[in-house]
């Protein structure tokens, strides 16, 4: 992400330029015109400075986020890009359609290049919490209403388009929130890869006659009924 961004402020912003060597970190890399692509985004020069060259200790903020978005045409940062791929093109259809319906949502009062949700709150129905919870949407029950807070309230409304557009179904719900999305949006995960550990507390169960409380007992005959270690 942080490479993307830096070759579009390169194409965007005259004068601001980084001398890409990948034999050297990001933290030693030369980087001229720092100012010139601070005063076209408004950050600060020392936020920028930290988020270009320590992207894994240092993520923008979500507003910083839709700026680099939406003025330099870079893809949603992953920190509040949801996992899109996890559901099909009809659930997020399911999704918007059920925010148009039933959600309340509270906007900032602050002038901004979009509108801020600081909160949705939605009737929690169990197909709906579902797919919240395959999107990784942090999110509060409280009775019978789901709350999504900002900055997660905020990007979700940016990622769906605000409600306003019919998304067109795609083959997953990656493809299709990309046709209502304001920003563009990239596959939060690319490849899962399952694995089993050789931790034996998280190992497979051991049936056993009785309910002992250990992980590795002697045996039924040399334990007997008390299970010794």
């Amino acid at each position: 992400w942080v490479q993307e961004f830096m070759v579009k402020a390169m194409e965007k912003v005259n004068g601001f330029k980084v001398e890409f060597n990948y034999k050297r970190p990001l933290d030693s890399q030369k980087i001229e015109g720092i100012e010139k692509l601070s005063e076209y985004l408004k950050i600060k020069v020392e936020r920028l400075e930290k988020i270009l060259r320590y992207p894994l200790k240092y993520k923008p903020t979500f507003k910083e986020a839709v700026k680099i978005s939406i003025l330099l045409d870079v893809p949603l940062h992953p920190l509040y890009t949801f996992w899109w791929k996890n559901i099909s093109g009809e659930d997020v259809k399911k999704l918007i359609d059920h925010l148009k319906r039933e959600a309340k949502i509270e906007y900032s009062n602050r002038s901004f290049l979009v509108k801020i949700a600081k909160r949705i709150e939605i009737k929690n129905e169990s197909d709906i919490k579902g797919v919240l919870e395959e999107l990784l949407i942090p999110h509060l029950v409280k009775g019978d209403k789901i709350v999504i807070k900002y900055p997660y309230s905020a990007s979700l409304l940016v990622q769906l388009g605000f409600l306003e557009r019919e998304p067109v179904i795609g083959k997953d719900g990656l493809e299709t929130v990309q046709s209502v999305s304001l920003v563009r949006i990239r596959d939060r995960a690319g490849t899962y890869i399952g694995a089993r550990m050789g931790r034996p507390e998280k190992a497979k169960i051991r049936e056993m006659k009785g309910s002992p409380m250990i992980l590795f007992p002697v045996g039924r005959i040399e334990g007997g009924r008390m299970r010794n270690l």
